[in-house]
Formats: structure tokens, C-alpha cells, sequence
């Protein structure tokens, strides 16, 4: 069960920037945690004051543009920052979040992959507290995680069953053992039993009370038990899905 929930829920990471400075929260089992060590804000000390600045023309035009230079590189830092960030916790997914120009700006400066496993949502208030931001972020992170787990599995459907794609519970389980796989998806609410032998592990659901392999005893299993622990043994990554993309995994 835990390595289901392990599996399902993968910790997502939330990025929440403005002008003033970049907070790092990270969600995972609906809770949010704000990560204090890797907050940080602009030291606005060494910068000329605006009110200060008396002259028209060329000096206001001169000082604006050093204002953006300085925000420009800001926003650019904290998208590297974001990505190392996201490599280290090895989070599932980003989401950059904030008042409209700031986040769009780090959202622009994200490496490609990081956009392709993440979203950007606009108009957050400057200083979101811990509360507000859950209650705005997490329909955000259901609908993008549902839309794009319905996307992949159409993908894998499109391919069909061969040599690039297995589909079906008796081909999968053959094809992980063979060490063919490398990624399961599966849909939440999988059931059914396997038989699994006492000698050499070999999985499958025959009926039968002897090995087919090598003719040992073997035990019933749920297929809950029988999957993860196979593909966690060869190290292939198990994304559980639900919603439309469970309904057409269900399917096949």
C-alpha cells in the first residue's frame, strides 16, 4: 500500500515569486511546507530611490532602465535557481506562481523541460500566505496533473499494442519480468490476482498450481502487491492515474 501511495502522489514543487524576493514551498499529500533555506529576497539597499531621482528626460528614462536591467536578471536567477531546486528535492512537477508580470517573467526563463512538467498560475497576491496559496494552488495541480496524465495515456494508446507500447495486464507483467519495460502506467482502483512462484518469482495469472517456468509451487497474490513490487525491483518508474486516463486504461 505504501509503495501505491508513494507512487501516486508525487511531491510537487511551488514556486511563488514578486518583486521583493522568491519563496520555495514544496506539496506532497496535501500538505504545503515552505522550505526556508531556500528563500530569498532583493537587497533593495544599494539601489538609488526613485524619489530621489529629480531629473527628467534622460535621467528618469536612465534610471528605469536600471531598475528593469536589475529585475530582468532577478527573475532570470530565480528561474536557475527554480531548476536546480526542482533537481535536488526531485520534484514531479513546478508551478510558478505570483502576481502576473514576476511569474510570467521566471516562467519564460525556465528551462523548456521544467515548463513541460509544470504550470504557470497568474495573479497571486505579492505575500500569499501559506493557507491562501493551498487553496488556490491545488485545483490548479489536479486539473494539470489530470489533464496531462489523460494525454500520455492517449499517447501510449495511439501506439498500441507492439513493440513500443504493451497493453493488458498479461503482456505487462511478461514484459517487466523480461526486463522490456521501462515505465508502467497504471490506473487507480487496479484489481485482480496473480500467481507468483515460490522458487523462481515468476508472475503471471494462470490458473495453473505448478510453475510454468520451472514447475514450482506457487502462492496467489493481489495484482495492488504483485506490480509495484516488480517494477520497483528493475527500477522502473510506476505512474498511478486516475480520472479519464484510468477510465481508458480501464478500457484495455
Amino acid at each position: 500500500q505504501l509503495m501505491w501511495v508513494l507512487d501516486e502522489h508525487q511531491p510537487v514543487g511551488i514556486l511563488v515569486v514578486d518583486r521583493n524576493g522568491a519563496r520555495f514551498f514544496r506539496y506532497w499529500m496535501g500538505e504545503i511546507v515552505e522550505q526556508k533555506e531556500d528563500r530569498f529576497e532583493i537587497d533593495l539597499s544599494q539601489w538609488r530611490r526613485r524619489e530621489l531621482v529629480t531629473g527628467r528626460g534622460v535621467d528618469r528614462d536612465s534610471f528605469e532602465q536600471r531598475v528593469g536591467a536589475q529585475y530582468a536578471r532577478f527573475f532570470k536567477d530565480t528561474a536557475e535557481r527554480c531548476r536546480t531546486w526542482r533537481e535536488r528535492e526531485q520534484l514531479s512537477s513546478v508551478f510558478v506562481a505570483g502576481p502576473t508580470e514576476a511569474a510570467e517573467a521566471v516562467w519564460e526563463a525556465l528551462p523548456e523541460g521544467c515548463r513541460a512538467q509544470g504550470a504557470l498560475v497568474r495573479g497571486l497576491p505579492a505575500r500569499v500566505t501559506g493557507p491562501e496559496l493551498l487553496r488556490r494552488i491545488e485545483p490548479e495541480i489536479e486539473t494539470w496533473k489530470r489533464a496531462r496524465e489523460l494525454e500520455e495515456v492517449e499517447a501510449i494508446l495511439a501506439v498500441g499494442e507492439g513493440n513500443r507500447a504493451s497493453l493488458g495486464i498479461d503482456t505487462t507483467l511478461t514484459r517487466i519480468q523480461h526486463g522490456e519495460a521501462r515505465r508502467l502506467v497504471v490506473a487507480r482502483g487496479l484489481r485482480g490476482e496473480v500467481r507468483v512462484c515460490r522458487q523462481c518469482g515468476w508472475v503471471d495469472r494462470s490458473v495453473e498450481d505448478a510453475c510454468p517456468r520451472c514447475g514450482g509451487a506457487r502462492d496467489t497474490e493481489s495484482l495492488r502487491t504483485a506490480f509495484p513490487q516488480l517494477a520497483h525491483a528493475r527500477n522502473i518508474p510506476v505512474e498511478v492515474v486516475a480520472g479519464q486516463a484510468a477510465e481508458r486504461l480501464h478500457a484495455v
